[in-house]
């Protein structure tokens, strides 16, 4: 019998296996050190909570009223096997932040003075300026250079920054439309605007406006017409809050006010009218945008609009054709956000 099919050789090796796998399969999470002192003790479990929902794992270590130095700061992250270290210092009148962050190899500090000669410190702004921070500085590993950290930066910390410059906060869409009137026109062509602003996660709201630039047709035996239809209006949006997905869907619903300018032409002896016509129009869409950049996306969208009053199209009694009651719109535009 070979060796490798020996029962004890096997029971020797699977010894071997058992004793490997925890240190080399489980991955352990990274972890930040806060240290304290007693007049950030409000501050510590608040920071802690911040950082510990981003998947990182926060150990706190007393230094009591001695104070240390940057490169001390530096140190006790290194000893202790942290990705980064955090020192608040609280005095009357301000409070600094001390980040030492071996993902980059930097400490850095931010300090803020307190309006009008207070003395008392928010502890939530205190949270607040330190997880800037350390955000502040990990943006830097996008950088075109040469990283002059320690230790790379964990998956939770990347998707940490990942997600908050996944909040674009505003939005400028911009493109062309292809308009279908199920009522005997011709597809027209129009260009549509949009502003948009996020509320809060996955929802926000926008206004958008459309100008025809190829009219909607219709020709019968005793003329013709061509109808220009415009709008104005607002709506909600909603989309999953994925910050580092390429593919983007989204879901609209809102209300227009809609005008359509029509120009008839009549066969002689028959009259040519010109006259405008508006109505209240809800609509609501679906659209996939397609990350090309931080800052750009490409949208392909459909757009139903529901005219709450038709406008129709007669010659010599007869109804030629209709704009609505149901719209169909189907857009390409390029989407711009920041911040």
């Amino acid at each position: 019998m070979p060796r490798w099919l020996d029962r004890r050789w096997l029971a020797e090796w699977s010894v071997i296996v058992s004793l490997l796998l925890p240190t080399s399969v489980v991955a352990q999470p990274a972890t930040i050190v806060l240290v304290t002192n007693h007049a950030d003790a409000r501050v510590v479990p608040l920071l802690t909570a911040e950082l510990e929902a981003s998947g990182v794992t926060v150990r706190t270590l007393d230094r009591g009223a001695h104070e240390i130095t940057p490169a001390d700061l530096r140190a006790v992250a290194r000893d202790r096997g942290a990705v980064a270290a955090f020192r608040v210092l609280i005095a009357a009148g301000r409070f600094e932040v001390w980040l030492a962050d071996r993902m980059t190899g930097k400490v850095v500090l931010r300090e803020v003075l307190l309006s009008h000669g207070g003395s008392h410190v928010d502890e939530v702004e205190v949270v607040l300026r330190a997880v800037e921070l350390l955000r502040a500085s990990l943006l830097e590993l996008d950088a075109p250079l040469p990283s002059r950290g320690e230790v790379a930066a964990p998956p939770e910390l990347v998707q940490f920054v990942s997600d908050e410059r996944g909040r674009s906060r505003f939005g400028v869409r911009l493109g062309t439309a292809v308009l279908y009137a199920p009522g005997g026109l011709d597809p027209g062509l129009v260009l549509r605007a949009d502003l948009r602003a996020r509320i809060v996660e996955g929802f926000g709201f926008g206004v958008i406006g459309a100008l025809s630039i190829l009219p909607l047709r219709v020709t019968a035996a005793e003329g013709s017409a061509s109808l220009t239809p415009s709008m104005v209006g607002g709506y909600v949006s909603w989309g999953p809050h994925a910050p580092r997905a390429r593919l983007r869907p989204s879901l609209a619903i809102g209300a227009s006010a809609t005008f359509v300018d029509v120009t008839a032409r009549a066969e002689p002896p028959r009259v040519a009218s010109r006259f405008t016509a508006w109505t209240p129009a809800p609509f609501f869409g679906a659209a996939l945008g397609v990350a090309v950049s931080r800052h750009l996306h490409l949208l392909v969208e459909a757009l139903g609009v529901v005219t709450l009053r038709s406008t129709s199209i007669v010659f010599d009694g007869r109804e030629a054709a209709s704009f609505g009651p149901f719209v169909l719109a189907t857009s390409i535009a390029i989407d711009v956000v920041w911040p």
